[in-house]
């Protein structure tokens, strides 16, 4: 495809993306810009990753206004990052925008606010911001509480190629990040070419009993008992501090080469590259044309796919 092309392309992409993103239903009274994507991580005060709740983004103008709030979306997606959130953005057309989004003018600054749970957090925002186009925020620990028994959980397990008559074996860690007993239950979905072990031995289900702050390893082992490039299956945690599923991928054929970081095919691995694979984890239905968000290979959007993302992008920017 010449460079003509790719560029149309492009523009078309991101005008599709930016409406998607920003129209909410009301018409439209500015032009929609790409958004600021805020990454953070939610800890207990013990240092505990927390991966469940409820975590909402405000924004006062400062000169006075209407207040914007945007709701995070929370879970695990990494060992350094446990929530993110899209912040809208429209440049005003007769000087009015959008409800529910932030004006970028160049003048316009907002006094930001954080609530988790309903409770007001400190997260390290900048105060008075200024909207960016395209903006990435990458905020330090943001220290929570959950109130009662909390489940936290890992993404999940990437076995990745292994034979059919051979076995392996991963380790998957479930916490709990409140203040009181956790207590559940955890099992596979199928339990065919996956299962849980205790104590050396296979079992059906793991008894899950933790004080405050505790932490549980739960060993999984792989058995391929056919050659497929697709195995998984479903962790099924139960709890009386939360329910989470979490998924266990593998394959017993030749591995695929893993995907290419640069999303958008503008030659950098950059912000843009980002929020395509964001928006694709959300729907797991690419729809964009030439669009490999599934960067290892295993057929699905997920955190993996992220990780990946994130180690190649601070590689070419040499952070």
């Amino acid at each position: 495809m010449n460079n003509k092309y790719q560029s149309l392309l492009k523009i078309v992409f991101y005008g599709v993306i930016t409406v998607i993103l920003c129209f909410n239903g009301h018409a439209l009274a500015g032009i929609p810009e790409p958004p600021m994507i805020i990454i953070g991580n939610l800890v207990t005060s013990g240092g505990l990753q927390v991966t469940s709740g409820s975590l909402q983004f405000r924004f006062t103008p400062t000169g006075g206004g209407t207040t914007v709030s945007i709701d995070a979306t929370v879970g695990s997606f990494g060992s350094e990052s446990s929530c993110y959130a899209l912040i809208p953005l429209e440049s005003p057309i007769s000087g009015t925008v959008s409800d529910g989004v932030l004006r970028v003018d160049g003048s316009t600054t907002y006094t930001p606010s954080v609530r988790y749970e309903g409770a007001t957090v400190s997260t390290g925002l900048p105060s008075p911001l200024t909207p960016e186009r395209g903006k990435l925020i990458e905020l330090a620990a943001i220290v929570v509480q959950p109130q009662g028994p909390t489940l936290a959980a890992e993404p999940g397990v990437n076995f990745g190629y292994v034979p059919v008559g051979y076995t392996l074996e991963k380790e998957f860690l479930l916490w709990n990040v409140g203040d009181a007993t956790l207590t559940g239950s955890i099992r596979l979905d199928e339990g065919s070419d996956f299962v849980l072990m205790e104590g050396g031995n296979p079992v059906s289900e793991i008894t899950i009993n933790l004080a405050p702050g505790e932490t549980l390893t739960v060993t999984i082992r792989i058995d391929p008992g056919v050659v497929d490039s697709t195995l998984s299956d479903t962790l099924q945690i139960r709890t009386n501090g939360g329910d989470e599923d979490r998924s266990v991928y593998g394959n017993s054929a030749a591995p695929e080469e893993p995907g290419n970081c640069d999303l958008n095919g503008n030659g950098v691995v950059d912000k843009m590259d980002l929020l395509i694979l964001l928006k694709n984890w959300q729907t797991e239905q690419p729809a964009m044309p030439d669009l490999e968000a599934d960067i290892n290979g295993d057929h699905k959007c997920n955190a993996l796919d992220l990780l990946m993302f994130l180690g190649e992008w601070h590689k070419e920017s040499g952070s």
